[in-house]
């Protein structure tokens, strides 16, 4: 019902390349072509994510004014392109946390491609930017639906899927000797596909969502490496509650950037998650008979190690209530280890 509940594994061979278009001239002095091709293995045969080989990226990255304007189009997952992949505290996670839910729920491509564009502009100092973008949105019946319609990753379109836009506005310092790490989102998506409509029996309408995220570094004890130090992440999310089965997620993460001198390379995080169940979706899954829960919550604690050059190993430990949201179920307490090799 839930993974790891019984010992489950995956596994993933990704293989990145890299072009300098800058060096045929009439693409700009900045851009870049990245090709992506990840084939995925898990014990969940039927996961959308068992294909011998897919695409996950094909795309031209292209910069002007002075590093002000970027462009990017071809096939992404916006969800990376946008707020990231982990935040949060979960178990499938890095030592960062989670990957953020509602906004992959409400339309947002994660780990198969869809088509899409997208245009970040930056202020004179670079620390406050806009990034707009549309594509073609994940299929409304979610990412295994979205697998199976598009099992290359290279399909233009997918049936009952329309264009999904997105807008963030932030504010980003990096860190160094005279600045701490601050980066501040907000986000507001808006998807013209139609979603089932949990408040009325066969109705269905377009879906939205919005979220905010904020990280601090708020120790820097070694100037030689600013990057150093403890960090705190905080995050939230809505989505309409009529379409999604999540309406809202709070989470709060501490976590830390090389935690030992000597180790500079490990990372550590404690963190906290609370997924709000949506009460239209409460009451259209208990007209069919089911028992659904009100909340879903996690409270994780993860490390990663930095082994060698290019080898990591990440442990998680996380105790989740109420793991399956559809019948109670008991409180689950799990660990994932991952292993990553990188060449």
């Amino acid at each position: 019902m839930y993974n790891g509940q019984r010992p489950s594994f995956s596994g993933t061979l990704v293989t990145i390349t890299t072009y300098d278009l800058s060096r045929l001239g009439w693409w700009g002095r900045k851009s870049q072509l990245t090709f992506e091709a990840n084939s995925w293995r898990t014990t969940y045969r039927d996961a959308g994510m068992n294909d011998d080989a897919a695409v996950s990226q094909l795309s031209v990255e292209q910069e002007f004014k002075d590093g002000r304007v970027r462009l990017q189009y071809g096939y992404y997952g916006m969800l990376g392109q946008f707020i990231g992949l982990f935040l949060g505290a979960s178990t499938a996670s890095s030592a960062l946390g989670p990957t953020s839910i509602i906004p992959n729920l409400a339309g947002m491509a994660a780990f198969k491609p869809v088509p899409g564009v997208d245009v970040r502009l930056y202020s004179k100092n670079g620390r406050f930017y806009d990034h707009f973008g549309v594509a073609r949105s994940q299929h409304p019946d979610g990412f295994l639906a979205d697998s199976k319609a598009n099992p290359t990753g290279l399909k233009w379109s997918v049936e009952d899927t329309k264009p999904i836009y997105v807008n963030e506005i932030g504010y980003r310092v990096a860190s160094s000797a005279d600045s701490r790490m601050t980066w501040i989102r907000q986000g507001t998506l808006y998807n013209r596909t139609l979603y089932q409509d949990f408040s009325k029996a066969g109705a269905k309408g377009s879906n939205r969502a919005f979220y905010l995220i904020a990280d601090h570094q708020f120790t820097q004890p070694d100037i030689s490496m600013p990057y150093r130090g403890w960090y705190f992440n905080l995050k939230t999310n809505y989505a309409a509650p009529e379409h999604n089965i999540f309406t809202a997620d709070y989470a709060a993460t501490l976590y830390s950037l090389a935690p030992f001198a000597k180790r500079p390379g490990d990372m550590i995080s404690i963190g906290y998650t609370y997924n709000k169940i949506s009460k239209d979706a409460q009451n259209y899954l208990g007209s069919m008979g089911m028992e659904p829960v009100r909340f879903s919550s996690t409270a994780s604690v993860s490390y990663a190690l930095r082994a060698l050059r290019g080898i990591y190993w990440v442990n998680t430990l996380s105790y989740t209530r109420n793991p399956v949201i559809t019948q109670q179920h008991p409180d689950a307490m799990t660990l994932q280890s991952q292993l990553t090799f990188s060449f």
